[in-house]
């Protein structure tokens, strides 16, 4: 078996290197465990469209996206 060189590639070249590779030819490949994160609930609402427009609109004004804007 090989020993992982651990290049960084882009996702394209990783597709096309595993096209002609198997992830088992690596001795030191392991599973990835310790990943964490937390998911939060979310609510969505039906907004009336001229509602949206008029948040839309203040949020270009003050240069922030709609959905920060729809938090406040």
């Amino acid at each position: 078996m090989k020993k992982s060189k651990h290049k960084e590639m882009t996702i394209a070249e990783a597709s096309e290197y595993f096209d002609e590779h198997d992830i088992f030819e690596f001795e030191d490949i392991r599973e990835v465990t310790d990943t964490k994160f937390r998911l939060q609930k979310k609510k969505y609402i039906g907004l009336d469209i001229d509602l949206f427009k008029k948040i839309k609109s203040r949020a270009k004004k003050g240069s922030i996206s709609v959905f920060v804007m729809g938090r406040i």
